[in-house]
């Protein structure tokens, strides 16, 4: 009996090289990167249809900042200056930086899940009809989580959205 073996390849997404960037740009504009994001705009409507009225530019940053803890930036979203959305008609900024998703080694699957991330800081407000700029639903330290446990609101959200999941046991 012959048993076939499925190998899994792993998919690197074509992050820009430093040959794509020079001194006077620090950012890159990517077509596959637009595509992705409109992509993902359309497999989940319920989280970022409103998105499709908004005027977003998806761009490459050669080098993201690092943070206090050495640990590089993945990708930022952020409201477009005056300057811009009068010029470039960009009302929003969403970039994701190449070096750092080289230096991790990003597979197309993390690439996606880093632009999903930063879609997601750009909340509806069906109250005005307005997009903002949202925070992370979740604000906590791993040590915290192990001395008091989910002990407040955001925590036991993300405690039960992890059980319903399926990504640890309840005791």
């Amino acid at each position: 009996m012959n048993t076939a073996i499925v190998i899994e390849e792993t998919v690197h997404y074509p992050i820009p090289v430093e040959t794509n960037f020079d001194e006077e740009n620090e950012f890159y504009h990517d077509q596959r990167l637009v595509n992705l994001a409109g992509d993902l705009i359309d497999r989940y409507p319920h989280l970022f249809a409103h998105l499709l009225n908004e005027k977003v530019a998806y761009l490459w940053k050669a080098k993201g900042p690092k943070r206090r803890d050495g640990s590089k930036v993945l990708g930022k979203t952020s409201k477009a200056n005056s300057l811009l959305q009068h010029f470039g008609e960009v009302k929003w900024v969403v970039w994701l930086a190449a070096e750092a998703c080289w230096e991790y080694d990003f597979t197309d699957k993390e690439v996606e899940a880093t632009l999903f991330h930063e879609l997601l800081h750009l909340q509806y407000n069906p109250d005005n009809g307005e997009t903002y700029l949202a925070h992370h639903d979740v604000e906590a330290f791993v040590e915290e989580i192990k001395e008091y446990g989910t002990w407040k609101a955001d925590l036991d959200r993300m405690k039960k959205a992890m059980i319903q999941l399926g990504l640890f046991k309840v005791a």
